[in-house]
């Protein structure tokens, strides 16, 4: 997700972001990228979450950040 989209869906009334925009990207890159260094260098075991649930996880800190409240999210 960038900034672009953020400030499209903030335009269309569909984001309320809770911080700035481009701190909201940052947090998403970072948490995206954590996910994929841990498990690339094997640092989470079997009982770490994959898939589905990271995706879960993921949606449900960014619906937080950009303000999209639990009725709204899919």
């Amino acid at each position: 997700m960038n900034a672009i989209l953020i400030r499209r869906g903030t335009q269309d009334g569909e984001f309320h972001p809770v911080a700035p925009i481009d701190h909201i990207v940052d947090i998403l890159l970072r948490l995206t990228d954590g996910y994929t260094t841990g498990q690339a260098a094997g640092f989470l075991d079997a009982a770490a979450p994959t898939g589905k649930d990271i995706t879960a996880r993921f949606e449900t800190v960014a619906a937080a950040l950009l303000g999209v409240p639990p009725s709204a999210q899919g």
